[in-house]
């Protein structure tokens, strides 16, 4: 699936490595271990903090878990997407290798949507911080030139529905315990 011609428009307003002040947060951003970092945090507050607790950071889990293996193993071999930095020549600049694989949808953006997702229902007080950090990942992708902007639109939206589903499933549960059982009748 070749990438639309808006993704050329974007990436070329956006992907400008080079810029001092910039470069080292958008690593940052896109630096996996960084974000494991801040999914274990998030975790231990959901555990901590957080009325859900246990369901709450199973949930979280599962969430990134599952946008993360759907879209590798599921979405990405079916799209085929090029990234911009592997085309010949490259679409972009980069201030790194560019990363091997294939490109639609971006599993950074699918991975933070789903753990900003989370943390807005079992830590609502974080989903300001949760959702500033989904955003601003999404655009370190396409800063560094690792993906084109609908990789990220399509992995938001994929991590979103993930976590959404999973959350649905949470409160399903929750309420199907908490329905009184009817009383029999005593003759």
């Amino acid at each position: 699936m070749p990438a639309p011609p808006i993704d050329f428009d974007i990436l070329a307003i956006v992907n400008h490595p080079g810029v001092p002040i910039l470069d080292p947060l958008m690593r940052a951003l896109s630096f996996g271990p960084f974000l494991i970092a801040l999914s274990v945090l998030l975790g231990l507050y959901i555990l901590i903090r957080s009325p859900q607790k246990k369901t709450g950071v199973l949930v979280l889990v599962a969430a990134i878990g599952l946008s993360d293996a759907g879209s590798a193993r599921l979405i990405k071999p079916w799209a085929e997407r090029v990234r911009p930095c592997n085309l010949a020549p490259p679409a972009t600049e980069t201030l790194e290798q560019c990363q091997r694989g294939l490109s639609f949808p971006s599993n950074h953006a699918a991975n933070v949507a789903a753990a900003a997702v989370v943390a807005s229902w079992a830590a609502p007080v974080l989903a300001p911080f949760a959702i500033l950090i989904a955003l601003a990942v999404g655009v370190s992708r396409v800063y560094l030139g690792q993906h084109w902007p609908t990789d990220v639109l399509a992995g938001w939206a994929l991590g979103s529905l993930v976590a959404f589903l999973l959350i649905s499933i949470a409160r399903l549960r929750y309420s199907l315990h908490r329905r009184p059982v009817p009383q029999g009748r005593s003759t």
